[in-house]
């Protein structure tokens, strides 16, 4: 019997490691964000759907009470209610409403999108005061995200609520 070339020797077991990578488990698979980069997926991390529902509220109700009351005070408690302990960034919430001008078929489209906005212009304001720079709710803030991911969405009524995971190192203030 011959023996095998050192192409074969080297060329066989990276085969089967190939095989080995692609056969994982769908939980460990990657998958594909809002931004259209794949991220792998976290089963430890996820929460349930109970979680994010106390997430949103908690949310809701601390910027509603900042809209109508700027004070430092606010702003600390919403940092700290929007922190994503495991993702290392913020939770943001946006909501988005139905424009009843677009067609009909457009109008889910541009709900998302203005919830996704609102969302990123809520995290460029959690990066400042979670800096201590506590700037104004009523002034607009120029910067990027640029990475973000949907982890949640509910419905009520004519409203989206967005909840968007945006790590610290992704908000990029111009």
């Amino acid at each position: 019997m011959a023996n095998p070339s050192p192409a074969a020797i080297i060329f066989f077991p990276l085969l089967l490691l190939c095989l080995l990578i692609g056969c994982k488990p769908e939980s460990e698979k990657a998958r594909t964000d809002n931004t259209g980069t794949k991220v792998p997926a976290s089963s430890s991390s996820e929460r349930s759907d109970e979680a994010y529902e106390v997430i949103i509220n908690r949310l809701n109700d601390d910027i509603s009470r900042l809209t109508t009351n700027n004070r430092t005070a606010l702003k600390d408690s919403f940092v700290n209610h929007s922190r994503d302990s495991a993702g290392g960034g913020f939770f943001c919430l946006g909501k988005g409403v139905v424009n009843p001008k677009l067609p009909e078929a457009a109008q889910e489209a541009a709900q998302r999108r203005g919830a996704e906005i609102i969302a990123q212009q809520w995290a460029l304001f959690l990066k400042q005061w979670s800096q201590k720079n506590y700037i104004p709710t009523d002034r607009m803030l120029s910067g990027q995200i640029t990475y973000s991911r949907t982890v949640y969405e509910k419905r009520e009524g004519d409203t989206l609520y967005t909840l968007v995971a945006v790590p610290l190192g992704s908000i990029v203030r111009e």
